[in-house]
């Protein structure tokens, strides 16, 4: 979600947007992904009891993922609570309505288009939201560079190396 507020940033105000990475990032999401998107953020459980339930909750509906990335998560996207238990720092409702009021696919194209600072697309291979062809079309808008990577959607958890060093290389060329 962060890439259409990174966007809407840069079409508005190209005074204060110097370069653009958009990571996986669509401006018409590939249907799975989307679906699974709004899935996951409306059925999720609000609590857990312990770290065990949240970690197992993890792991069920995102698999694949090392113990360090886990980790990482359980410290992030959730909270204590007085009663022991873990809730999540986002907020469900807040959630469902970003996804009940987005832009129409034609103004969030329109608005790619007004892009002018150096952009960097970056697609993982195994993405379900970005495609090859909708990302291609992205850098086409931007006058951009493509990046592809052997990954999924969570390019930051998957190549978080090469994700950083094209960033570096992008932030050193503007």
């Amino acid at each position: 979600m962060g890439g259409g507020h990174a966007i809407g940033l840069a079409a508005r105000h190209p005074e204060r947007v110097r370069g653009l990475v958009l990571v996986d990032h669509s401006p018409q999401p590939m249907p799975e992904g989307a679906t699974r998107a709004r899935r996951l953020t409306s059925t999720r459980d609000d609590r857990f009891d312990d770290r065990a339930a949240a970690l197992a909750y993890l792991k069920r509906t995102s698999p694949g993922y090392s113990d360090h990335v886990y980790e990482g998560r359980l410290e992030h996207a959730f909270r204590a609570t007085d009663g022991g238990g873990l809730v999540w720092r986002s907020d469900r409702d807040a959630l469902a309505r970003i996804f009940q009021h987005g832009l129409p696919a034609a103004e969030r194209w329109a608005e790619l288009e007004r892009v002018r600072c150096p952009t960097l697309v970056v697609r993982g291979t195994r993405s379900q939201v970005l495609d090859e062809r909708t990302a291609r079309r992205m850098v086409d808008a931007t006058h951009g560079r493509l990046l592809e990577l052997d990954a999924g959607h969570n390019i930051a958890l998957d190549r978080p190396h090469e994700l950083a060093s094209a960033i570096v290389e992008l932030a050193g060329s503007l």
